[in-house]
């Protein structure tokens, strides 16, 4: 039984159909975009990019077991533009801890600018309030990956205060990270 496709040693090649009405023929050139592998299919849907420098002043900020499980559940849940609609009774669940020290493990986040926490508002007839957090955009970005969603993430970070600080460090030309509040230095970078 012989093998199926192209013999060994043939050069592929790709023909490309391009079909343009007769008027806007004038001017117009042909360009190749590669696709997005990201891009393709479902297989990347539920994807994000993170930051692997804030990832390092996580570890800096050296949070307890529980915080961490926090922080990856809010990630999990997280939807496109960083944000998560959720309230503590739905961690509490899901993760067996205390609704008192849920909230107590959000605001140790919050305090390292890890997350932003809104309040959207109160359900009608009850006090169960529903926390809007976001993801720090200088952790993540969760979202097509296009000028104008690009944009806006940029606009994002720029309005959020980056929890650190990046600088020339004199003596060997690198890049130290500096924590805002401490001043501490907790991570450095040869470039």
């Amino acid at each position: 039984m012989g093998k199926k496709g192209i013999p060994k040693g043939t050069k592929r090649t790709y023909q490309h159909t391009i079909t343009v009405d007769g008027e806007d023929i004038g001017d117009y050139q042909p360009k190749l975009v590669k696709s997005n592998a990201l891009r393709q299919g479902k297989i990347y849907e539920d994807f994000c990019v993170l930051n692997q420098e804030f990832l390092k002043y996580i570890m800096h900020c050296n949070l307890t077991k529980n915080e961490y499980q926090v922080l990856m559940f809010l990630l999990s849940y997280m939807d496109r533009d960083n944000k998560i609609i959720i309230d503590s009774e739905m961690i509490e669940h899901h993760l067996g801890i205390n609704k008192t020290h849920v909230n107590k493990y959000i605001k140790k986040l919050e305090s390292h600018r890890i997350i932003y926490k809104r309040v959207l508002g109160y359900r009608k007839g009850s006090e169960v309030l529903l926390n809007f957090d976001i993801i720090s955009p200088h952790m993540v970005y969760k979202n097509p990956n296009n000028k104008e969603k690009v944009g806006q993430h940029k606009e994002l970070m720029a309005s959020k205060g980056k929890p650190y600080l990046k600088q020339r460090n004199m003596f060997d030309g690198g890049v130290d990270y500096v924590d805002h509040e401490t001043g501490e230095v907790f991570h450095s970078s040869q470039e």
